[in-house]
């Protein structure tokens, strides 16, 4: 039929304005290096809509992926490193434009041994 749209036509939320994010989580860590934050599943990627973190005193950090106890393996930061922080708040709606590798791990990387908590937003897919 003239003008009818392709029947395997998808919905795209995010196209729409609408999250795509139905997770999230209170996250909290300690120390320097890598502390795991979401734990890779086989077969996702995790898609960061949200990212609220603070810390006890000013640290730089990034955000890295990897397998393992605390993205031990495979290590790999998926932003730069943000310094001396003592709050942040990262919005990437809709539709989320950070993501980890297929079956990775999402880490917050810490340059010093502070303490820190947060909220994170995400999906798997």
């Amino acid at each position: 039929m003239r003008g009818s749209p392709p029947s395997k036509v998808l919905k795209s939320p995010a196209l729409e304005g609408e999250s795509v994010c139905n997770m999230t989580k209170l996250i909290s860590f300690t120390g320097a290096g890598n502390s795991e934050i979401i734990a890779g599943v086989s077969g996702d990627t995790i898609l960061i809509c949200r990212l609220t973190l603070a810390f006890t005193s000013m640290v730089d950090f990034s955000l890295h992926e990897g397998t393992g106890a605390n993205c031990a393996t495979g290590d790999v930061a998926i932003t730069g490193t943000f310094q001396d922080v003592l709050t942040v708040a990262m919005d990437f709606e809709p539709g989320g434009a950070l993501r980890s590798g297929t079956s990775q791990a999402l880490c917050v990387n810490l340059g010093g041994a502070v303490t820190g908590w947060g909220v994170v937003t995400y999906a798997r897919f």
